[in-house]
């Protein structure tokens, strides 16, 4: 049995269907539709949305933050999450609606995305070292499930783990070593 068919319930009480769909009965949070802030973009794919400064170039790989969240408190840690991001221009995506996050924290949640709100990406370790110690400070006590697949900061709700965008997009699965080789991953 395919364990994302709950997604597929969002968009008709009878039938099956695209989730997007569900938009209208089930609302994005707001942060979602506002305006993009001046020298942004605003990109949405699937049930994420994702905010790039114009200037930034991704790196093929790197290091990502996720940020956990219960539905209860997502508002506040979106909130938070993008008064940091945004003057610091560090890109970062989230999950656009409350009844997708609901479905991402659930029991039966797909391991790979369970608990994850938020993606951050910081351009490099110095960044990334801030990120955790500065947001780290402004959403310490916030609660939030616990992410399987990362290394949890302190306390939480900050996540961390590598990532490669030939990973993410499936090109081939592997990561550049420090020698520049790219050693296959298992």
């Amino acid at each position: 049995m395919e364990l994302t068919y709950e997604l597929h319930c969002l968009a008709d009480p009878i039938f099956y269907d695209d989730p997007n769909l569900a938009r209208k009965s089930n609302p994005d949070f707001p942060f979602a539709s506002e305006p993009v802030p001046a020298g942004w973009r605003r990109a949405e794919f699937d049930h994420w949305v994702s905010y790039i400064p114009e200037s930034a170039v991704l790196p093929p790989q790197g290091w990502k933050v996720h940020v956990a969240s219960c539905v209860d408190n997502a508002e506040s840690v979106l909130s938070t999450v993008c008064d940091y991001c945004i003057p610091r221009e560090i890109p970062f995506k989230f999950v656009r609606s409350p009844q997708h996050l609901f479905l991402a924290n659930t029991k039966y949640a797909d391991r790979g995305s369970s608990g994850k709100f938020l993606a951050i990406y910081p351009a490099g370790e110095a960044q990334l070292a801030t990120v955790l110690t500065e947001l780290g400070a402004l959403l310490d006590g916030q609660p939030g499930p616990y992410i399987l697949s990362d290394l949890r900061w302190a306390s939480g709700p900050l996540y961390v783990r590598l990532y490669s965008i030939a990973i993410a997009l499936r090109c081939h699965q592997a990561l550049a070593a420090s020698c520049g080789a790219s050693p296959g991953l298992r």
